[in-house]
This record gives structure tokens, C-alpha cells and sequence, in this order.
């Protein structure tokens, strides 16, 4: 092989590797996860993937979560850091005003983090959780959650902070929030009764889908 031929592969080979790089914030060197998958449709609670308790079944081709008190819960059985995109399809049933957390929670170990879900005013729900020292709220703008049907949900992470979509919208009344490194998912969400009183009711909802990627 020429002098200028050796060149071209290295140079080729090169490029490959700049184009294979990402504005991922892992350390280099360090191999990416596999991608985490799961539609709901054997009927079946993947316990390598989730623990959970209480009225969480998969039946129907989806994840059914009937929320009536702390012990109904869904958790990963694992945490995930870096960067990395969630994607959930889940559907709203039925709500009750203390329940507004009811979707997804993405917190650490100590219970910092953030969580979104649906509420009675058609707009998606924030919780900005720091640890022992109180919960930070906001909502999205109207129309980001309509309960009966089924919408996709996309979070993704860069660089220590969380952007949202609603079928594609980006939600923009929620400003991106820094999340804690390692995080756990939770689906219901994070449990909370504001009145200190009892449920009302049930609040329930349908995940048809959920992936994350690196």
C-alpha cells in the first residue's frame, strides 16, 4: 500500500470516528447501555425491568395502573445515568385531584428529581423534587394531556437537563430542570395526597409502550 493510500484509510477512518461521537457526557471509553424496550404484550410484569406492587397488572397489550394508594406502584429495577431519551405511549382513564404525579418519576435514590403527570386541567403536571428541603410545581400549557386517549410522551436528557414532548409538541411552558445522574422510574409516579385525608377515588391510566435510549 502507497505512502498516500495508508493516508486515505487513516483519514477515512478518522471521520468514522468523529461522525460516531455524540454530545453524550459519559466518560470515554465507556460502552453505551443497550437500549431498554418494553410493550406490555405477554401478560406478564418484566421483573428484570420493573418492581411492583398493588393494583399494577399487564393485560391487553398494556401496563394497567389503578392508583388507590402508596402501595400500587411500578419502579425500575435498575438506575440509569448520562444521557438518554424515554418514550412512553400511555392514556389518562380516570383522575383525582391529589394524584397529579400520576405518570412518570424520575428521581434519585434520596428522592430529588422530577416528576410529570396528567391533571384535572388538561395541562401536564411538573414536580421539581429537592430532596428533604420541599416540591417545586408547574404546569404545562392547556391541551398538553387529554384524558381518554392515548398520547406519546417523549423526556430526553442532555447534559443534566430534561426537555418534554406531547406528540411531537415540545411542552414549553415547562422550562428544562436539572434531574440527578443515576435516576430511578417510577410509572405511576410519585404518590402524594395533599389533604391528608383518604383517596377520593381511583386514579388510573394505560402505558401501551416504554423505551429508553442512550
Amino acid at each position: 500500500m502507497s505512502r498516500s493510500s495508508r493516508f486515505l484509510v487513516l483519514l477515512l477512518i478518522s471521520l468514522f470516528a468523529i461522525a460516531g461521537c455524540s454530545d453524550d457526557d459519559s466518560p470515554t471509553g465507556v460502552s453505551t447501555p443497550e437500549p431498554v424496550l418494553d410493550s406490555f404484550d405477554d401478560g406478564s410484569i418484566d421483573t428484570s425491568l420493573w418492581e411492583s406492587g398493588g393494583s399494577v397488572t399487564e393485560a391487553g397489550g398494556m401496563l394497567q395502573i389503578r392508583r388507590d394508594g402508596i402501595d400500587d406502584y411500578i419502579q425500575s429495577t435498575g438506575t440509569y445515568s448520562g444521557n438518554w431519551t424515554i418514550t412512553l405511549e400511555i392514556r389518562l382513564n380516570s383522575i383525582t385531584w391529589h394524584d397529579m404525579f400520576h405518570g412518570i418519576s424520575l428521581r434519585g435514590d434520596d428522592g430529588a428529581g422530577m416528576s410529570f403527570g396528567f391533571s384535572q386541567y388538561g395541562k401536564l403536571y411538573q414536580g421539581v423534587h429537592r430532596g428533604t428541603s420541599g416540591t417545586s410545581f408547574n404546569y404545562g400549557p392547556d391541551g398538553s394531556n387529554r384524558a381518554g386517549e392515548l398520547q406519546t410522551w417523549v423526556f430526553t436528557r442532555r447534559n443534566g437537563e430534561v426537555t418534554v414532548t406531547v406528540d411531537g409538541s415540545e411542552v414549553d411552558g415547562i422550562a428544562p430542570v436539572e434531574v440527578p445522574n443515576a435516576i430511578r422510574i417510577s410509572l405511576p409516579g410519585y404518590y402524594s395526597d395533599g389533604d391528608g385525608a383518604g383517596p377520593l377515588k381511583i386514579t388510573s391510566s394505560d402505558v401501551m409502550s416504554f423505551g429508553l435510549e442512550f
